[in-house]
């Protein structure tokens, strides 16, 4: 099998109050789409922050091409080819559309066409000069997502994009993601509790509890309703 883009080997990491993450290890492969699910507090986001770099390893190493990322900075792994999308959208309410976007390219360092960002969500085009703020929590999120993608990552890491946002929003969500990942051959990890979301998009997942790989499941798996309901949030 090809060397996986992404590799996570026994990770630990956590906050000043101690670990959250104990022993985690994961591998995503080119063109892949895989989830990561798990109940509320069990550490995703905290893999999610560690594998940018926005958190500091204590043991393991995360690897990305073959090569060790983990004393990089979270802007040389942007460089490198990380997209992330923050839980929460994170966008700059205060800057216009096209001001988000263009830090997305700054940040991504591969400024350039922003064609397929509003091929994906043309709203955003005609939004150009309006403030962040001011868009619904619906274009907000497509903010989110299209800045990152606008620095045109190898990568894409989603943390919970389905948070307070409409089910018709979220099925579209669902459906560019999946143009994304078959049409463009863009390799995504998503964190997500939204079963139909993980259904429409992830072809396998990694289950977390208490800062741990407790499982990983097949594409079979995660379309079995009621073993996913099992290990997502309650």
């Amino acid at each position: 099998m090809a060397e996986p883009l992404l590799s996570v080997d026994h990770v630990r990491s956590g906050y000043r109050g101690g670990d959250i993450l104990n022993d985690v290890s994961m591998q995503v492969h080119r063109g892949e789409m895989v989830a990561v699910v798990g109940r509320n507090g069990v550490g995703k986001t905290t893999l999610m922050r560690t594998i940018m770099g926005l958190l500091p390893l204590r043991a393991g190493d995360i690897r990305f091409k073959g090569v060790s990322v983990a004393s990089d900075a979270p802007q040389k792994r942007a460089r490198a080819g990380f997209g992330y999308v923050p839980q929460g959208k994170m966008i700059f309410p205060f800057l216009t559309v096209a001001e988000n976007l263009r830090m997305g390219e700054r940040i991504g360092g591969a400024a350039g066409s922003l064609d397929r960002v509003f091929e994906m969500f043309p709203i955003l085009r005609e939004r150009l000069g309006q403030h962040g703020g001011t868009l619904s929590g619906g274009q907000q999120q497509a903010l989110a997502l299209a800045r990152a993608l606008a620095g045109n990552p190898q990568l894409l890491i989603l943390d919970e994009p389905s948070e307070s946002i409409q089910p018709n929003i979220i099925q579209e969500i669902g459906q560019i993601l999946q143009r994304l990942n078959r049409d463009h051959g863009l390799t995504i990890i998503l964190v997500e509790n939204n079963f139909s979301l993980i259904r429409a998009t992830a072809q396998r997942a990694y289950v977390l509890d208490r800062g741990r790989c407790v499982a990983e499941l097949t594409t079979a798996d995660v379309a079995d309703r009621e073993r996913m309901l099992r290990h997502l949030s309650v």
